[in-house]
């Protein structure tokens, strides 16, 4: 099994986010990306991310018709509904699907959070290193 940082680097070429900060979060079930805005439009939703986390260029509204709404404890404890949708993350060399809650993390270092659900089976964390799967 391969080895991941407490820190990495991902790409998410379907919503055109390449580079991206990404924590792995060991605590965390559920894995979350940020997302600047959602509106629910003609059955599907469509989202807004920014190139980068600390910047306002945001991406064009990208649509999915394959989402869902789930209920997710976030780290405070409180219960919330987010939006759940699914897309492929790239990690250095590798390419998986994965499931991605949205919420606001613009409070947050990082704008992916990648959690034990994605984790599993996949990497073991060290973390004392960061960003080891660098291509």
């Amino acid at each position: 099994m391969k080895v991941i940082g407490r820190k990495e680097r991902a790409d998410l070429p379907a919503l055109a986010l390449f580079n991206v900060g990404a924590k792995v979060d060991t605590g965390a079930y559920t894995s979350s990306m940020h997302c600047e805005k959602v509106t629910e439009i003609d059955g599907g939703i469509s989202c807004q991310f920014l190139n980068s986390h600390k910047s306002k260029e945001s991406v064009e509204n990208v649509i999915f018709t394959d989402f869902r709404k789930r209920k997710v404890k976030s780290s405070n404890g409180i219960e919330e509904e987010r939006y759940s949708i699914w897309t492929k993350i790239c990690l250095g060399e590798d390419v998986f699907d994965i499931e991605l809650t949205l919420t606001n993390r613009s409070e947050m270092k990082t704008p992916l959070l990648l959690g034990r659900k994605f984790i599993k089976g996949k990497y073991l964390v060290d973390v004392a290193k960061k960003e080891i799967l660098k291509k």
